[in-house]
Order: C-alpha cells, then structure tokens, then sequence
C-alpha cells in the first residue's frame, strides 16, 4: 500500500503539479480553447513530463550521490527548482512563444503547419497592439465611429462577451475628417453591433483589421 502511495504522490509532484503551474501561468497570457476535463489532465501530464524532462538529468546526478537521502536542504531546494520554478518560467516561455509566434514560424520553416493555440483573429490581434491605435468601427447598419484605442481602452478576452471599451471617441464628418468628441467620453461597444474593425496605427500605419 505505501510504495503504491508514494508512487501517486510522485507522480502528481513530478507531473501533474508542474503541469498545472504551467497551463495556469499560460492561460494568463493566452485564451485558449476550451477543453475537456480528460484532454486538460492529459495536458498537464504531457506539460509536466516536458519539465521534468528538462531536469532528468540533474534528478540523476543528484540521486547518484551518497549524500542525496541525507542533504535534506538541498533536497528540498532541488525539487523547490524543478517543481516550482521551471514551470513558472517555462510557462511564461509558452506565453511569449503563443503571442509572438516563435514555435510556428519554426515549424512553417520545416514545412509544417500545426494548429494555431489562439481560437480567433479578436484574441490574436488585439493582445498584439502594442502601441496605442487610432481605431474605426462600422456597424451593420452602415454607421460608424472613430475612437482612440489606448492604455484606457479594453477588449474583452470573454468569447461569449466581445465587447470593446474605447477611451476616447471621435465623431467621422461627411468629408471622413476625424472630430474628438468631449475630452475623455469613452464609449462601450457590444460585440453584435459592430460589422469589422479598422485599426490605424498611431504615425498613420494600417495594423490590420479585425
């Protein structure tokens, strides 16, 4: 009974809790699909074999000494290491790899297309406007509204909710001349009003549209 114990406790420790640290740190930064409840453990299984992967070896000369069941401190560092720290780094590696696309640009190279982890162009474009965007919004009436698209501003990452907050409008004249409205009226903008999205970066470069 107690060497099966031990066995689980080694495996939730040395898998599933790494795994864990690194989809939460992940998820964070990135929205994802949702999975199911099977597809998520077999997730952080896979996430925590690849952190221990990366310290087998240092589990395996540590092991290797005399004093490995006696330095009691080091021990304990050793495993705060694998356990703890790798998988928060190695999560905010995958954050940074998901938004700038690291990984995918290498696979494309080998000619390989693997399945993007961002489910819609609304989540891959607006985490990426890394400077502040003048934007204009058509609705599927046919009207439209100019806004300023900055550190005030917000895009929902809720794929059931896809509204916008826009910190500073600006009313479109017949002449397509841009007027600010009142200093600092923002206006909040729910994702079935708006028809597509026209992003205009500051200095007068097209970001792309949405």
């Amino acid at each position: 009974m107690l060497p099966t114990l031990q066995s689980n406790l080694f495996l939730i420790v040395s898998f599933i809790i790494p795994g864990f640290i690194i989809y939460y740190i992940r998820s964070k930064f990135t929205t994802g699909r949702m999975e199911r409840a099977n597809r998520i453990l077999i997730e952080l299984i896979a996430l925590g074999a690849v952190n221990f992967a990366v310290w087998s070896w240092l589990i395996v000369i540590w092991s290797a000494f005399e004093d490995a069941n006696t330095n009691t401190w080091l021990s304990v560092l050793i495993w705060f290491v694998v356990v703890f720290l790798s998988p928060i780094a190695l999560g905010i590696l995958a954050s940074y790899d998901t938004q700038h696309g690291w990984s995918e640009r290498a696979f494309r190279k080998m000619g390989l297309h693997p399945v993007h982890p961002v489910p819609a162009a609304w989540d891959y474009v607006f985490p990426r406007i890394s400077t502040a965007n003048w934007v204009l919004i058509t609705f599927h009436d046919g009207s439209f509204v100019g806004g300023f698209f900055g550190p005030k501003s917000f895009a929902s990452s809720d794929p059931s909710e896809r509204d916008l907050y826009i910190e500073q409008i600006f009313h479109i004249e017949d002449d397509r001349t841009w007027q600010m409205g009142p200093e600092g009226k923002g206006i909040l903008i729910k994702d079935q009003d708006i028809a597509y999205i026209e992003f205009i970066g500051v200095g007068g470069n097209d970001d792309g549209k949405g």
